[in-house]
Protein backbone atom coordinates (compact mmCIF):
# COMPACT_ATOMS: atom_id res chain seq x y z
CA UNK A 1 0.00 0.00 0.00
CA UNK A 2 3.12 2.50 0.77
CA UNK A 3 4.65 1.42 -2.57
CA UNK A 4 1.59 2.30 -4.59
CA UNK A 5 1.11 5.93 -2.86
CA UNK A 6 5.25 6.33 -3.66
CA UNK A 7 4.53 5.14 -7.36
CA UNK A 8 1.11 7.42 -7.42
CA UNK A 9 3.29 10.34 -6.27
CA UNK A 10 5.96 9.87 -8.31
CA UNK A 11 3.58 10.16 -11.21
CA UNK A 12 1.77 13.07 -10.15
CA UNK A 13 5.62 14.93 -9.60
CA UNK A 14 6.12 13.38 -13.37
CA UNK A 15 3.62 14.85 -14.83
CA UNK A 16 3.39 17.87 -12.97
CA UNK A 17 7.01 18.79 -13.29
CA UNK A 18 7.26 22.18 -14.59
CA UNK A 19 4.80 23.29 -12.16
CA UNK A 20 6.99 21.84 -9.28
CA UNK A 21 9.79 23.50 -10.52
CA UNK A 22 8.90 26.62 -10.51
CA UNK A 23 7.94 26.21 -6.69
CA UNK A 24 11.19 24.98 -5.90
CA UNK A 25 13.17 27.32 -7.27
CA UNK A 26 10.64 30.42 -5.52
CA UNK A 27 11.37 28.56 -2.79
CA UNK A 28 14.87 27.89 -3.15
CA UNK A 29 15.46 32.07 -4.05
CA UNK A 30 13.68 32.81 -1.12
CA UNK A 31 15.84 30.91 1.15
CA UNK A 32 19.25 32.12 -0.86
CA UNK A 33 19.70 35.51 1.21
CA UNK A 34 19.83 33.00 4.26
CA UNK A 35 22.17 30.19 2.92
CA UNK A 36 24.18 33.08 1.98
CA UNK A 37 24.14 34.86 5.76
CA UNK A 38 24.90 31.63 6.92
CA UNK A 39 28.28 30.99 4.91
CA UNK A 40 29.42 34.41 5.50
CA UNK A 41 28.84 33.49 8.96
CA UNK A 42 30.44 30.39 9.00
CA UNK A 43 33.68 32.12 7.14
CA UNK A 44 34.02 35.13 9.60
CA UNK A 45 33.67 32.61 12.35
CA UNK A 46 37.27 30.48 10.50
CA UNK A 47 38.64 33.48 9.70
CA UNK A 48 38.21 34.39 13.34
CA UNK A 49 39.47 30.71 14.79
CA UNK A 50 42.82 30.99 12.34
CA UNK A 51 44.77 33.61 14.87
CA UNK A 52 43.31 32.10 17.70
CA UNK A 53 44.69 28.37 16.58
CA UNK A 54 48.25 29.84 15.28
CA UNK A 55 48.37 31.33 18.77
CA UNK A 56 47.99 27.95 20.55
CA UNK A 57 50.25 25.76 17.93
CA UNK A 58 52.88 28.75 18.70
CA UNK A 59 52.59 28.65 22.92
CA UNK A 60 52.67 25.02 22.42
CA UNK A 61 55.75 24.68 20.41
CA UNK A 62 57.44 27.01 23.20
CA UNK A 63 56.26 25.04 26.49
CA UNK A 64 57.35 21.68 24.55
CA UNK A 65 60.39 21.74 26.03
CA UNK A 66 59.09 22.25 29.58
CA UNK A 67 56.56 19.65 29.09
CA UNK A 68 59.29 17.06 27.92
CA UNK A 69 61.29 18.00 31.12
CA UNK A 70 58.39 17.33 32.91
CA UNK A 71 57.60 13.91 31.58
CA UNK A 72 60.73 12.83 31.89
CA UNK A 73 60.98 13.69 35.49
CA UNK A 74 57.49 11.98 36.18
CA UNK A 75 58.85 8.82 34.43
CA UNK A 76 61.65 8.40 36.35
CA UNK A 77 60.17 8.88 39.64
CA UNK A 78 57.03 6.75 38.21
CA UNK A 79 59.68 3.92 37.41
CA UNK A 80 61.62 4.23 40.51
CA UNK A 81 58.17 4.26 42.64
CA UNK A 82 57.64 1.05 40.98
CA UNK A 83 60.85 -0.11 41.10
CA UNK A 84 60.69 -0.08 44.93
CA UNK A 85 57.29 -1.04 44.83
CA UNK A 86 58.39 -4.22 43.05
CA UNK A 87 61.62 -4.41 46.21
CA UNK A 88 59.46 -4.28 48.82
CA UNK A 89 56.85 -6.76 47.64
CA UNK A 90 60.17 -9.12 46.68
CA UNK A 91 61.49 -8.54 50.58
CA UNK A 92 58.02 -9.48 51.87
CA UNK A 93 57.69 -12.46 50.08
CA UNK A 94 60.19 -13.91 51.01
CA UNK A 95 60.41 -13.07 54.40
CA UNK A 96 56.89 -14.92 54.57
CA UNK A 97 57.69 -17.42 51.90
CA UNK A 98 59.50 -19.37 54.67
CA UNK A 99 57.16 -18.73 57.44
CA UNK A 100 54.21 -20.48 55.17
CA UNK A 101 56.51 -23.32 54.31
CA UNK A 102 57.00 -23.67 58.21
CA UNK A 103 53.12 -23.66 58.85
CA UNK A 104 52.73 -25.96 55.66
CA UNK A 105 54.91 -28.44 57.16
CA UNK A 106 53.77 -28.13 61.38
CA UNK A 107 50.02 -28.37 59.55
CA UNK A 108 51.55 -31.69 57.79
CA UNK A 109 53.15 -32.87 60.57
CA UNK A 110 50.40 -33.02 62.73
CA UNK A 111 48.38 -34.59 60.56
CA UNK A 112 50.90 -37.36 59.73
CA UNK A 113 50.87 -37.83 63.73
CA UNK A 114 47.71 -38.55 63.91
CA UNK A 115 47.77 -41.22 60.69
CA UNK A 116 50.19 -43.13 62.74
CA UNK A 117 47.95 -42.92 65.53
CA UNK A 118 45.15 -44.48 63.56
CA UNK A 119 47.53 -46.93 61.75
CA UNK A 120 48.45 -48.39 65.01
CA UNK A 121 45.11 -48.54 65.85
CA UNK A 122 44.08 -50.23 62.86
CA UNK A 123 47.22 -52.92 63.66
CA UNK A 124 48.40 -51.02 60.01
CA UNK A 125 52.22 -51.24 60.84
CA UNK A 126 53.43 -50.46 57.37
CA UNK A 127 51.25 -47.70 57.08
CA UNK A 128 52.34 -46.42 60.81
CA UNK A 129 55.57 -46.54 60.03
CA UNK A 130 55.62 -44.42 56.44
CA UNK A 131 53.43 -41.84 58.42
CA UNK A 132 55.89 -41.71 60.85
CA UNK A 133 58.44 -41.35 58.17
CA UNK A 134 56.47 -38.19 57.02
CA UNK A 135 56.05 -36.33 60.47
CA UNK A 136 59.84 -37.31 60.88
CA UNK A 137 60.68 -35.39 57.47
CA UNK A 138 57.80 -32.59 58.01
CA UNK A 139 59.14 -31.57 61.67
CA UNK A 140 62.80 -31.21 60.32
CA UNK A 141 61.13 -28.87 56.99
CA UNK A 142 59.55 -26.80 59.96
CA UNK A 143 62.80 -26.27 61.59
CA UNK A 144 64.88 -25.50 58.72
CA UNK A 145 61.90 -23.11 57.12
CA UNK A 146 61.60 -21.35 60.41
CA UNK A 147 65.86 -21.20 60.05
CA UNK A 148 65.39 -19.57 56.30
CA UNK A 149 62.42 -17.15 57.87
CA UNK A 150 64.83 -15.74 60.57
Amino acid sequence: MAVAGLIAIGVQLYRNWDTMKERFEIAFSAFQPLIETTKAAFQNLLDSLNPIWDSLKQLFESILPILTAVGVIVVSVVVSAFGLAISIFNATVSAIGPLINAFVNMVDFVVNVFMVIISIITLDFASALEYWERATENAIQFFLSLWDGS
